[in-house]
């Protein structure tokens, strides 16, 4: 994805966004890039679930990770999705 594309159409996120947490705030897992150090989780329609697959594989060609890692955090960040959805 191109740096300066927003991750989300209607959210103001880049994906520029995503290496510089990773780099710059010590950003490690889907779940804390997609909500707290972007609030996609709380803002976009589907909070975030559509995407996450993308910004999964920008972290894992930054970090190393593997495809169980890929699919660790991926489910990880589905069981935090469920959860907010009860505090909505």
């Amino acid at each position: 994805a191109s740096a300066a594309r927003r991750i989300v159409e209607a959210l103001p996120y880049l994906w520029a966004e995503v290496d510089y947490a990773m780099e710059n705030e010590m950003a490690v897992s889907l779940d804390d890039l997609l909500s707290r150090r972007t609030h996609i989780l709380w803002e976009d329609r589907d909070n975030g679930l559509e995407i996450a697959p993308q910004v999964a594989a920008q972290m894992a060609a930054r970090l190393s990770w593997d495809r169980a890692r890929v699919e660790k955090e991926l489910r990880a960040y589905q069981e935090q999705v469920s959860l907010a959805k009860k505090f909505k």
